[in-house]
Parts: structure tokens; C-alpha cells; sequence
């Protein structure tokens, strides 16, 4: 869907000349994302659920910054010393550098930074994917609907005048699909998957075909091949998805290059695209329909199933989970460590010990995680020489807490007491850490008044044990 609305409004984009508006409102949309991360303590403050604002948050913001952007970048100015052109390059690197300030800031930080510039669009969320849905379906229809305007509008100024079009709403509308395009796109994806889709395949299509309406087609059939090739190639060769689309699009963009000289060659080129893109469409077809209808189309293919047969064997073993945990993609990494939480083999601890020393931090966490589900005695150990070593940001310490819970161990409460009053841990984390001391310890101390948790600790921490009916620590000494 990203690719077949991004090549569509592409074609526009580029025979307007307006590539760089495209580009800056997609590091707007950015910066949108970026802000609603950074204002994530902002909104736990005003007791926004965090789970839903992390969700929603970054949607509604970039959409809103993108519709600020397409406002400011499709009025006109006219300006003897500033062109349009310098305005929006201004916006354009206003908004990049904010983004990146704005997340580096944020609890999401580095992690969140790599995803939006180059991040994994497979990783969609079911909401994100509704939102894709019908706003690409809102857009189809406004250009089904009006196609004829837009064409009019925007490289036919006289005969728009002649039939009473008001070239300029429509100009309007067309940057404001690309904004929508582009909002619901980059929280899905990533800049340089969505950059990459609205320029290189309406160039490609450029260059084969020459009347409009067949651009759009094969500038839509060439962002469909790529995409599932992309896709594939990602999946079987354990590569980053959008930097691969990209590097199909650009084998795809030299292809038409080499066609472009000669009739029969852009020809045949165009129908080897329509071809391939037709075979995609079937393909996503069929594996809609096994997740949708759940037909046998995708379950019964013989090698699907004996590859499946063999990852699921591969994983349940502590080998292959040891492997898993060397793999140099980081989710195959935290994906092992999540599963090794269910084993209680001692085995398994010492893996995870190996894991608490991985370079990324999202693979540490899913490690705490599962030592503190894990039954192993020597568990709770780990956790304890883990603690002991480093000093842990607040998304560690957070998670480190919960690793305790899970072993009725009191320290919990004191990794809680001191995360919420952290003055380098963004608001979020520290208003999180204190509902959850609440909920564990039953007391009501406020959140700024840390003299009292400590005095508190240090008067009831030796009687503290876990108690599994009312899920919260309790004193051994019931005058207490």
C-alpha cells in the first residue's frame, strides 16, 4: 500500500518539480514523531495512558506537523531576496535537525532514531496498519473522484481556468494527500524507504513511458515489484527491509536507463515490470488471504511448511537459541532472549548472562526480562551481579525492577525509589516507576517527597516479603 500510493503521488511530485517538498515534509512528519516521543513525560503528567500515547501519540502528531507543513510550503511566496525554493530547503533543515534532537532526547533515544531513518517496515502494529488502510483508501478515492481536476490543476493552468477550476484548492488538496501520504507512511516505515518510493519509480516510469496516465501505471508497477522483491530478498538474504527496496529500486531505475534508447527495449521493459508486479499483487493476495480467511493456499505449500517445520525444530533447542543469540540482526537477538525466559535449564541462564553483555540495549532488556521469569535459582543471581556491575539507564533499571518482582525480591522496591527520583531519567520513566512503587509497597508517599521513601526502606526493608495474594510486598510484622 506504501508503495502503490507513494509511486502514485510521486508522479506528481516529480513532473511538478516539487521533489524537495516531499522530502521536507517527510522530515517534518519526522519531527512530528520526534516531538510526540519527547512529550511522552508531558503526557504520563497528565495522566495520558503511556501505552496508547505511544501508540496514537506519534501518528496524530506527525500528521498534524505534516498538514502545518503542507499549510506553510503550498503558500506562495514571491519574495525578490527569499524564492519558495530557499523557504522550504530552510523548512526542510529545521525539521531534520529537530528530529533527531527531539528523539536523541526522548526515552526512545538512539533506537527509536535508527528505526525512523532506516527502520523495519514488517514491524507494524495492527492500528498503524488500519490507519494505513483508510487513509490510503481516503486518498484512492479523492483522486479517483477528481483525477481529471488534479491533472488539469496542476499542468493545465488555461483550460483549468476555462472550466471554472479552482487550481489552486485543487494544488491544496494534492500536497495535502502527499502530506497524509507521507504522515501515515513514515510512522510505518521509514524516510528512506518513503523518500526513496515517491522519487524513484515515477523517475523510472519517466524514462520508458512518456503519456501520463501510463507513468502512473508503471510507476506503480515498478514501486509493487520492488517492494515485494525487497521484501523477499530482506527476509531470505537477513538484510535491513528498506535499504533492499531501495537497492531493487535503483537495479530497477538502471534497467530503464539502459532501455531508455530504444523503442522495443522500454517495451519490453515496461511488460516485464507488468508482469512482475502482476505476480506480486497475487502473492500478497494469497498470503492476505491465509492470514484473513485462513486458507490453506500458504499452509500447504510443501516447502513453506518444511521450512517452518525446521525453524520451529532449530528454535527449541538451547543450540539453536545460542545462535540465534550471535545472529548479527539485532530483533533474532532479542527475539532468543525473549524465548530463553521459558527455559529452566542452567543452560539457559548462563546464555542469558551472555546476552546481558550484548551491545544492544533492547537485547539487555529482553534478557532482564527473562531471567526474571525464569525458574532457575540461579536466576535471580545473575540479576543481582548484573545490578551489581553497571550503572543502568532508566529503561534497564524499569525493566530490572520487574525482573525482581518475578522473584519476590524486596530490591525491586529500591531500584523503584531510586528511578523516580532520577533527575536524568525523562518524566515518563520516573512517573512510572511511582505508580508501580505504589502498587507494590501499598503506601502512598508522594512522588516528590523522597526522604520519606528512604526512610521508609530503611525502617521496613528487612521485614519485606512478596505476597502472591494481594500481589504486592508486605511486612513479616503485622503491627506494621
Amino acid at each position: 500500500m506504501i508503495a502503490a500510493m507513494s509511486a502514485y503521488l510521486g508522479v506528481y511530485v516529480v513532473v511538478k518539480r516539487i521533489v524537495f517538498v516531499g522530502v521536507a515534509l517527510a522530515e517534518v512528519s519526522a519531527m512530528g514523531i520526534g516531538f510526540a516521543f519527547f512529550a511522552s513525560g508531558w503526557a504520563a503528567g497528565l495522566s495520558i495512558d503511556p501505552e496508547a500515547w505511544e501508540e496514537t501519540g506519534p501518528l496524530l502528531l506527525s500528521f498534524a506537523f505534516t498538514l502545518l507543513g503542507v499549510l506553510l510550503f503550498g503558500v506562495h511566496h514571491s519574495g525578490k531576496r527569499v524564492t519558495q525554493e530557499g523557504l522550504i530547503g530552510v523548512g526542510y533543515a529545521i525539521a531534520a535537525g529537530l528530529a533527531v534532537l527531539l528523539i536523541w532526547e526522548s526515552a526512545e533515544g538512539m533506537d527509536e532514531l535508527k528505526n525512523l531513518v532506516a527502520g523495519d517496515v514488517l514491524l507494524v502494529s495492527p492500528l498503524q496498519f488500519r490507519v494505513l488502510s483508510w487513509s490510503f483508501a481516503g486518498l484512492a478515492l479523492l483522486h479517483a473522484l477528481f483525477g481529471k481536476e488534479f491533472l488539469f490543476s496542476s499542468f493545465d493552468k488555461e483550460t483549468a481556468r476555462t472550466l471554472n477550476l479552482p487550481a489552486r484548492v485543487f494544488d491544496l488538496l494534492l500536497y495535502l494527500s502527499i502530506g497524509v501520504a507521507v504522515a501515515v507512511s513514515l510512522r510505518a516505515g521509514s524516510i528512506l524507504l518513503v523518500v526513496a518510493l515517491m522519487i524513484l519509480p515515477a523517475v523510472t516510469a519517466m524514462l520508458v513511458a512518456s503519456r501520463f496516465g501510463r507513468v502512473q501505471l508503471l510507476s506503480v508497477a515498478v514501486a509493487v515489484t520492488a517492494s515485494a522483491a525487497g521484501v523477499a530478498f530482506s527476509l531470505y538474504g537477513e538484510l535491513p527491509t528498506g535499504p533492499t527496496v531501495v537497492a531493487v529500486l535503483s537495479a530497477l531505475f538502471l534497467g530503464a536507463l539502459a532501455a531508455t534508447r530504444f523503442a522495443p527495449a522500454r517495451r519490453a521493459y515496461a511488460g516485464l515490470v507488468a508482469a512482475l508486479a502482476a505476480l506480486a499483487v497475487v502473492l500478497v493476495g494469497v498470503s492476505f488471504s491465509h492470514e484473513v480467511f485462513q486458507t490453506d493456499l500458504v499452509a500447504a505449500y510443501p516447502l513453506a511448511r518444511r521450512g517452518e517445520e525446521d525453524r520451529a525444530s532449530h528454535d527449541q533447542t538451547l543450540e539453536g537459541l545460542a545462535a540465534e543469540l550471535r545472529h548479527t540482526e539485532v530483533k533474532r537477538r532479542a527475539d532468543a532472549a525473549r524465548r530463553l525466559g521459558g527455559w529452566d535449564d542452567p543452560h539457559a541462564v548462563d546464555l542469558l548472562c551472555e546476552a546481558l553483555e550484548d551491545a544492544d540495549r533492547g537485547v539487555q532488556r529482553e534478557a532482564v526480562l527473562s531471567l526474571g521469569r525464569s525458574k532457575s535459582p540461579r536466576a535471580r543471581e545473575a540479576l543481582a551481579g548484573f545490578l551489581e556491575r553497571r550503572e543502568l539507564d532508566p529503561d534497564l533499571e524499569l525493566a530490572a525492577s520487574e525482573a525482581l518482582v518475578g522473584h519476590g525480591d524486596p530490591q525491586a522496591l529500591h531500584l523503584l525509589i531510586h528511578l523516580a527520583e532520577r533527575r536524568d531519567a525523562p518524566p515518563f520513566f520516573r512517573a512510572r516507576a511511582y505508580r508501580r512503587l505504589v502498587d507494590l509497597s501499598g503506601q502512598a508517599i508522594p512522588q516528590e517527597d523522597a526522604h520519606s521513601w528512604h526512610d521508609w526502606w530503611e525502617d521496613h526493608h528487612g521485614r519485606l516479603e512478596w505476597d502472591a495474594k494481594e500481589n504486592r510486598f508486605g511486612s513479616r510484622d503485622e503491627d506494621d
